[in-house]
């Protein structure tokens, strides 16, 4: 059974910032018979869900799956949903995979809910807490200078949630841009022209970011950037250098 491939992000929907759910990693793994557009656009109509509220509609730029006739990158229309609206479309394809996804989201939103109940709701609550931590932290203080070679990793990582340039992921992982470009085509993770195939990006590990340059004669250059996620830079340490930190295996699925 293929793990479930989604990720939860933080996304504007209904006018406050929720937990939001991408469409197309959702279609995916329900493994679903019709296209994405198809299949999305059904569920809308078929189920009442309204733009704004239960989902918001943005632009997705997609590399070319390998092997394409088709060599320019496109836009496409991304969905990001509530977590209800993902669990409805779950319910509704009645199937192993949809029970399966279903019954994650739920446990994401008890989690949350956990997290919520867990917090001081006074200040003599707030002033023990952080005694608490404060106590907590000098007794971690040796653990943690002995692990600074793994945080700094760490911390790289983090960062990197939004992507990192192929230059900066080479300083990262301790090589050269252009040794590390050649060892990403070698691997077959990127294509001739330096944009991920586009299973990586599905997979998390790479994005694509549009960019413009003003050229001197008054036009507008738009050319796309190749960055490396944070979970893409866990994978590249260990598969490409034989090494994976500790606590750092990246997962396949990432809530945000």
């Amino acid at each position: 059974m293929n793990k479930i491939q989604t990720t939860i992000i933080r996304q504007e929907i209904g006018g406050e910032e929720q937990r939001a759910v991408d469409a197309r990693q959702l279609h995916s793994f329900l493994e679903v018979g019709k296209d994405f557009s198809t299949w999305i656009k059904d569920r809308i109509g078929q189920y009442g869900f309204v733009e704004g509220i239960d989902f918001v509609v943005y632009d997705d730029l997609r590399s070319p799956e390998s092997g394409s006739a088709k060599a320019r990158t496109q836009v496409v229309n991304g969905y990001a949903l509530t977590t209800d609206m993902a669990k409805e479309l779950c319910m509704v394809e009645r199937n192993a995979k949809g029970k399966e996804a279903r019954m994650y989201f739920i446990e994401m939103e008890r989690q949350a809910k956990q997290l919520a109940d867990q917090m001081p709701k006074s200040l003599p609550e707030a002033l023990r807490m952080a005694a608490a931590l404060h106590e907590r932290a000098e007794k971690q203080a040796e653990v943690i200078k002995a692990l600074m070679p793994k945080a700094d990793f760490h911390d790289a990582v983090s960062s990197a949630i939004n992507g990192q340039t192929i230059d900066q992921a080479a300083k990262v992982l301790g090589t050269g841009e252009r040794r590390l470009f050649k060892q990403l085509k070698d691997h077959g993770y990127l294509r001739p022209n330096n944009e991920p195939y586009q299973e990586y990006i599905d997979r998390g590990y790479f994005r694509l970011r549009e960019k413009k340059r003003n050229l001197p004669t008054g036009e507008v250059l738009v050319y796309t950037q190749t960055l490396v996620t944070g979970k893409g830079l866990a994978f590249l340490q260990k598969k490409l250098f034989g090494k994976q930190l500790e606590g750092m295996a990246p997962t396949e699925l990432t809530a945000n």
